[in-house]
């Protein structure tokens, strides 16, 4: 079903995302186990992701089951979506995967201003390292130059 809410702020999308991450697990456990080392994990979900922005005026959150299957996505292609839905598949997949339980795992907010992020993405503490997992840049662990930049722990 396809429905629209109207924007409601940061901390409500962020919650949102909550929702979509605990929703996708059973997936993820599925499709997306053993991925034992950030950069497996980057080998294997990099080439399912194609970049697409939202609809006009719309914050598009979609669960990874939804975002991978053509028929269920909202722009009708598999793993279309923006950084929103690559942070979601991300850290749903971190969860899904035993070797991460027990390190930090974070939604990155980064924009020009404080109050207004323009971008999210995952990271995660792995071997003494925060990594970003950025499905929109073309090698793990790059992350573009922002003024501002906020890790929100998700446990």
């Amino acid at each position: 079903m396809r429905k629209s809410l109207p924007y409601k702020g940061v901390e409500y999308t962020l919650n949102q995302m909550r929702y979509q991450i605990r929703d996708s697990l059973p997936y993820c456990r599925q499709h997306f186990s053993g991925l034992n080392t950030p950069q497996q994990m980057w080998n294997r979900l990099k080439p399912l992701v194609r970049y697409v922005q939202d609809p006009p005026n719309v914050e598009l959150l979609q669960s990874v089951p939804t975002m991978m299957n053509r028929r269920t996505n909202w722009h009708r292609i598999a793993g279309a979506g923006d950084c929103d839905c690559f942070t979601i598949l991300v850290l749903s997949t971190l969860k899904a995967n035993p070797v991460y339980n027990s390190v930090d795992k974070f939604a990155v907010l980064v924009g020009n201003t404080w109050d207004e992020p323009t971008h999210i993405y995952a990271a995660v503490k792995w071997k003494g390292r925060l990594i970003a997992i950025d499905l929109t840049n073309p090698a793990l662990n790059v992350e573009r130059p922002y003024k501002f930049r906020q890790y929100v722990p998700l446990p």
